[in-house]
């Protein structure tokens, strides 16, 4: 994301030798000591678990999605398109257990996001520049 632009170039630096990105990785460390801290760490761990379960429900919506653009894909999936569908279900039944405050700061998070999206990108088609933050 630092050589997108999207975050500072002092996170840019990558060590080959160890696969790492290692400036990264010490930001999310002090993040996480600070987040522990911070609060309640059945918060912070259900605001990890709310995090994860949506990337992997936006994973089963890709499948089924690029699934139907491309008639012929590399790898064939074993049991199509029942897998995805049942992977979603299953993840949202795990949104039930989760405490509201987390569903809301997360859903409120994600829709934070989509709009600041959009605008980002509706503003990059009007001056015809890459969008850089850092």
């Amino acid at each position: 994301m630092s050589v997108d632009g999207l975050l500072p170039k002092i996170l840019m630096s990558y060590n080959e030798k160890k696969g790492t990105a290692e400036n990264g990785v010490i930001l999310s460390a002090v993040i996480a000591v600070i987040m522990l801290f911070a609060g309640s760490i059945y918060l912070i761990v259900s605001i990890v678990m709310f995090s994860l379960m949506f990337d992997y429900l936006l994973v089963g919506f890709d499948i089924i999605h690029f699934r139907r653009l491309n008639s012929k894909p590399d790898f064939k999936m074993p049991l199509y398109p029942y897998l995805p569908v049942l992977g979603i279900l299953i993840l949202i039944s795990f949104f039930a257990v989760l405490p509201i405050e987390v569903l809301g700061l997360g859903v409120g998070m994600f829709i934070f996001l989509v709009i600041l999206y959009q605008f980002l990108s509706r503003s990059k088609k009007k001056i015809g520049m890459d969008i850089r933050l850092f």
